[in-house]
């Protein structure tokens, strides 16, 4: 049993997350509108029809044995440890044979406090967003007076 997983969470300004996902803080995050998703695309059906919210939970499930049912398999895919709930997370759960999902629902690009911001590097990220429509750009500020991300839209929609 072959499956893809995409993770996603509901918040983009958790320190840990930049920390322990983002390389410390120099990656990117992606904003998807999961509305615009369903724009009558069979794969984005799929898409739709795999996305579910992780239950997090004290107790482990035991996979020991066989897997009966896809309450089962779903039990396995989208299950996490209680202390990870401060990610909110959802996840995609897809068959191996899709290759590339194409997610027209890009809203935003969230640059790292620590993002290289080389030519180099923003050539990568233009060509995530493309020049067909707007996606909105943003830096992240660490704030010098509490323990929070702040972003700034680098490209505000005129």
């Amino acid at each position: 049993l072959t499956k893809r997983v995409t993770c996603f969470s509901e918040v983009n300004d958790s320190i840990l997350m930049w920390s322990y996902y983002a390389d410390k803080h120099q990656g990117v995050c992606l904003e998807y509108d999961p509305i615009l998703l369903n724009d009558g695309n069979d794969e984005h059906v799929t898409i739709l029809n795999a996305i579910q919210k992780v239950q997090y939970s004290e107790k482990q499930y035991n996979s020991v044995g066989s897997l009966n049912s896809m309450e089962d398999i779903n039990t396995i895919f989208f299950s996490k440890a209680l202390c990870w709930s401060h990610e909110q997370e959802w996840r995609i759960v897809l068959n191996e044979n899709i290759e590339k999902l194409r997610f027209p629902c890009l809203t935003g690009v969230y640059l790292g406090a620590n993002f290289d911001n080389s030519e180099k590097y923003c050539d990568i990220v233009r060509s995530v967003i493309g020049k067909d429509r707007y996606v909105a750009l943003y830096d992240a500020v660490v704030d010098r007076e509490e323990y929070k991300i702040r972003f700034d839209c680098r490209n505000p929609k005129k």
